[in-house]
């Protein structure tokens, strides 16, 4: 990923002229494409594993589907903090642990299916917000 660099030597638009190129390191564009993902559609994919708590990054994500794969593992709580989610498919899995409290976090949630995973415990409070 390359970006251009602005910079105004004026205070309108009209005179933002290229000032440099600048190259992008990999862990930097790794964040930038973190900023910039809303949908993550990854259902019967075959995937393995636990969701990474770096799930967290992907700050304006608003639908993550991963159902009917092989993943295993907590909720991460990284998962909470998807304050922009809206969709959230992760049935058919082998997920295994508890809901968070803080799955009230989510307040944008339209959208849950949690079916067909190993999820125990109480409902917390907070999902009927």
């Amino acid at each position: 990923v390359t970006c251009t660099m602005m910079e105004t030597d004026g205070t309108s638009l009209g005179s933002m002229r290229r000032r440099r190129e600048r190259r992008l390191h990999p862990h930097e564009e790794e964040k930038v494409m973190e900023m910039m993902v809303t949908r993550i559609q990854l259902s019967e994919s075959n995937l393995q594993g636990s969701i990474p708590n770096e799930i967290s990054g992907f700050m304006h994500l608003q639908e993550l589907e991963v159902s009917k794969n092989d993943l295993t593992g907590r909720l991460p709580s990284g998962l909470y903090n998807l304050t922009n989610l809206q969709k959230l498919y992760l049935d058919d899995n082998t997920l295994r642990g508890s809901i968070s409290e803080d799955f009230g976090n989510m307040n944008a949630l339209e959208d849950v299916f949690l079916f067909g995973n190993e999820l125990g415990g109480p409902l917390p409070k907070s999902m009927g917000n």
